[in-house]
């Protein structure tokens, strides 16, 4: 019950911050308060900085010769007399949504809870208050959401009548073969959409390049990733439609 309690306060404190992001000045007098009385209360907090995630993450310095603390790019664990008091992740899936801090790279942050064994090990768990805090501070961060850093590159495929361009988030995970007529795109066994250089009765026709005739195929996909990669076949058509030697008609 003390760690569904520890939960909730968590959630909440991540809320508040949501709150006060999406509503603006309008009718947030008190939420605003509040907050600011969490900040206040905060930054009062002598703290030290732990190494983690490619993050420098603030923690209480009352705790600093009580908690262990065993910190890497993927993970920190935070122990007590060899018992396990928290983790924090990064960019893993594993446990809650702390947030993101929107860096050149994004950074998801998690987090997960153990069962406390006694008083100082709830209010360890409690100061994660803290380190939510220090990261509103010290960098651009989201609480309460897992969010991707846009990518609106594309790499090139070349073929015997043009190159191609595919936006690059989708490189290592989807196999690309080129005939002269053809080019597949793949996820694993699982065909995802055709662009083809000939006259074709299966397909929609899309235009012509320098006169040879464009059509693409698509296929049934089963989940939602497969269906974005399958859509983003409309970047391809995008780049295709800027090159002088394609037409539509």
């Amino acid at each position: 019950m003390k760690r569904i309690a520890l939960l909730l306060m968590i959630a909440m404190l991540l809320i508040t911050s949501v709150v006060l992001t999406a509503c603006g000045s309008k009718n947030t007098d008190s939420v605003a308060t509040s907050d600011e009385e969490t900040s206040a209360t905060v930054s009062s907090v002598e703290t030290y900085t732990i190494s983690a995630g490619g993050l420098k993450l603030k923690y209480p310095q009352k705790w600093k010769d009580f908690v262990k603390v065993e910190a890497d790019d993927e993970e920190a664990v935070f122990s007590k007399d060899g018992n396990p008091v928290m983790v924090l992740t990064f960019n893993s899936d594993d446990g809650d949504v702390l947030g993101t801090v929107k860096e050149d790279e994004y950074i998801v942050v998690r987090f997960k809870l153990f069962d406390a064994k006694d008083k100082d090990m709830e209010m360890m768990q409690e100061d994660l208050s803290v380190v939510i805090e220090n990261l509103k501070r010290d960098y651009d961060f989201v609480s309460g959401a897992a969010l991707e850093k846009n990518d609106d590159s594309a790499f090139e495929i070349k073929t015997d009548v043009v190159s191609l361009y595919y936006p690059t988030k989708w490189k290592d995970k989807v196999s690309i073969d080129v005939e002269p007529d053809r080019v597949s795109f793949k996820r694993g066994k699982s065909d995802l959409f055709d662009f083809v250089f000939a006259e074709s009765d299966k397909g929609d026709y899309l235009g012509s390049y320098k006169g040879t005739p464009v059509y693409v195929v698509t296929y049934k996909v089963t989940d939602s990733e497969a269906a974005s990669m399958q859509e983003d076949l409309n970047v391809v058509l995008q780049h295709l439609r800027e090159d002088s030697g394609f037409s539509d008609e």
